[in-house]
């Protein structure tokens, strides 16, 4: 009698049966869950504090590389616009802070500040590289000149 109080299932086969069923009911009923998407700040007023530059400097960097950077075809649900791509990716540039600090702060995740950051400088070092960047016409003299003052490069 004591085997049977510790060992039985406490339920008959027909009381099995019955929970299986409604176990493959609830299956068939699937409820999803709704997207939901955290709020993103709008840092417009602190600029300079937050990515090292002003707000007509970044306006003009977004014109430059903007059109790159936003994909139209990504635009649906929530998307970052190219604004908000050039904002994380500045904001990690002047900073240097940490992927989850930054994902916080703009109200999206470690591994989408980490893309926003590559594409960014990607565009940067495609598109405008060449632009901004300005190479001495004679290195000789300059390697001469960093010699003479340092004794670099030895």
């Amino acid at each position: 009698m004591l085997d049977d109080l510790l060992f039985s299932s406490g339920s008959s086969e027909e009381e099995q049966f019955d929970n299986n069923t409604n176990h493959n009911i609830v299956e068939e009923n699937i409820v999803h869950r709704r997207k939901t998407y955290r709020v993103r700040n709008n840092f417009i007023f602190e600029t300079n504090e937050r990515f090292r530059m002003s707000s007509s400097k970044i306006e003009e960097l977004l014109l430059e590389i903007g059109p790159q950077l936003a994909d139209p075809i990504a635009r649906k649900g929530g998307a970052l616009s190219a604004k908000q791509i050039l904002c994380i990716a500045l904001n990690w540039l002047g900073s240097g802070s940490q992927y989850h600090t930054i994902g916080d702060m703009h109200g999206v995740s470690k591994a989408t500040v980490c893309r926003c950051i590559k594409q960014v400088v990607n565009t940067i070092n495609s598109l405008l590289i060449q632009k901004v960047v300005s190479w001495p016409d004679d290195i000789g003299a300059v390697i001469t000149s960093f010699y003479n003052v340092a004794r670099f490069p030895m």
